[in-house]
């Protein structure tokens, strides 16, 4: 209910009746055959073009066990066993229940069913070598968490925890090849301004801070993180004069036309 020039209105919801047509002998046989191979009650509904409690009935009818929900098509019920040893071996809920194609919620209920500890407070075991490599990655200064997880065996959750509990600060930060990379793209960038000034500001625009920008039409991010040298990120080509509120809005965004 809503209040507007001294009158109320009620917005009325359509309600949405779901389609409980009868399905022919044959398209009930079908439906029953095919549940069992993996195909879940709002699938098979779609299929027939009928609701879910249509499907739930027919298997009811032909005695069919329903699956308990959550459970997806590829494994229909994994075993206790085989999630604990996934979780144990560093990965998250979400990463378990994507292996085994099945909802967090079966995850959550069998881990609290076999008492396995959460590892929200959990102390995380890696052999000491394991230990100093990620460390040693780390101090680099060349490595993100996920680039640490991509040289090693571990989780993001492992190398997130083993680095918080060394003392680091592991929010997201610039690496120090994306330091080198911008730095020669600012030099490459003033010596084309200082050489091609006519090129890049034909109308003798101001540049201020509160005027016009000196742009790279081509973000000078999206040129590190696609491996795009530096001499073409910072070429007069790819300069341009724009007002500072359009580029405080374009950012990192690549401008359709630009690429």
């Amino acid at each position: 209910m809503c209040y507007y020039n001294n009158t109320f209105f009620v917005r009325v919801k359509k309600k949405i009746v779901p389609n409980h047509r009868k399905l022919t002998p044959e398209q009930e046989q079908n439906v029953s055959e095919m549940y069992p191979k993996g195909y879940t009650t709002y699938k098979l509904g779609e299929i027939f073009d009928c609701s879910p409690e249509t499907v739930r009935r027919i298997l009811k009818d032909f005695n069919v066990k329903i699956r308990r929900r959550g459970y997806a098509a590829k494994n229909l019920d994994p075993t206790p066993e085989e999630v604990i040893s996934l979780y144990k071996k560093g990965l998250s809920i979400s990463e378990v229940a994507l292996i085994l194609n099945i909802t967090r919620h079966p995850v959550q209920r069998i881990l609290k069913n076999a008492s396995v500890s959460r590892r929200r407070n959990q102390k995380i075991i890696i052999p000491k070598d394991d230990r100093l490599l990620i460390e040693s990655l780390w101090i680099s200064g060349d490595y993100l968490v996920k680039e640490i997880v991509e040289e090693t065996e571990y989780s993001s959750w492992c190398v997130g925890k083993l680095l918080k509990d060394l003392g680091y600060n592991t929010q997201p930060r610039v690496t120090n090849k994306q330091y080198r990379y911008y730095d020669k793209v600012k030099m490459i960038t003033n010596e084309s301004w200082k050489e091609y000034y006519d090129n890049i500001n034909p109308l003798r625009l101001p540049r201020s801070r509160f005027e016009y920008h000196l742009d790279h039409i081509y973000p000078v991010f999206r040129g590190f993180e696609n491996n795009i040298s530096p001499e073409k990120i910072g070429h007069w080509t790819n300069l341009q004069m724009l007002w500072w509120k359009d580029n405080l809005k374009k950012g990192r965004k690549i401008l359709v036309g630009d690429s």
